[in-house]
């Protein structure tokens, strides 16, 4: 999805074949051909994001909006926690797809969302669910940062906050028996300008 020179396309690639796409296989989920923002399998659905909406491809020939006002804005915000729920981050805040409905998971902590995050820096938010406690964490970058310091953590009924005062790009999980959650991450002074040395 998101081709070059056409962000609101999504292609397929030949049956048995990844990678290999036909120059005629392709649609446009929003007939007006509204960036894809990302793409993402759940229960064996595919589904496309825009910012305002999101659509089913299950009919590639004829995607199916399953909400309208809401989409997403970070690709790396998509995880699926224990329970089955697709979760992610949209323009006004977290939303959690369950049993076909969409709903707004981050109402508890709607002030935080609206005031006391840098909303600019939404689409380079990035998640993970913590293999050992199961929560959702998403890292995201406070008002007058660039810096992605913040996380938001979500257990399926409550929202707290950790900030580990480091600049957070990804995090992975090892498919392995040791079951790690790492982290890619640096100095956080390194990509904000609003660092102490810069308003010192």
């Amino acid at each position: 999805g998101n081709i070059s020179g056409a962000p609101g396309m999504v292609m397929r690639s030949e049956q048995g074949y990844p990678g290999t796409f036909s120059a005629i296989d392709f649609v446009f989920p929003d007939s007006g051909g509204e960036e894809i923002t990302a793409l993402f399998s759940h229960n064996s659905q595919l589904l496309a994001f825009t910012e305002t909406t999101v659509y089913a491809m299950d009919d590639f020939a004829a995607p199916t909006p399953i909400t309208h006002g809401v989409g997403c804005v970070a690709p790396q915000s998509i995880q699926v926690m224990r329970d089955g729920s697709l979760v992610w981050l949209a323009r006004d805040g977290f939303y959690a797809l369950q049993g076909g409905a969409i709903n707004l998971i981050s109402s508890s902590i709607d002030r935080t969302m609206k005031i006391h995050l840098n909303r600019n820096r939404f689409r380079l938010a990035t998640a993970v669910i913590d293999p050992e406690s199961g929560e959702y964490r998403c890292a995201v970058c406070p008002t007058g940062s660039e810096a992605q310091s913040l996380i938001l953590c979500f257990d399926g009924n409550y929202w707290r906050e950790i900030n580990y005062n480091m600049h957070i790009s990804s995090f992975a999980v090892t498919r392995d028996t040791r079951n790690l959650c790492l982290v890619a991450a640096c100095d956080a002074s390194l990509v904000s300008p609003f660092s102490r040395e810069t308003l010192s």
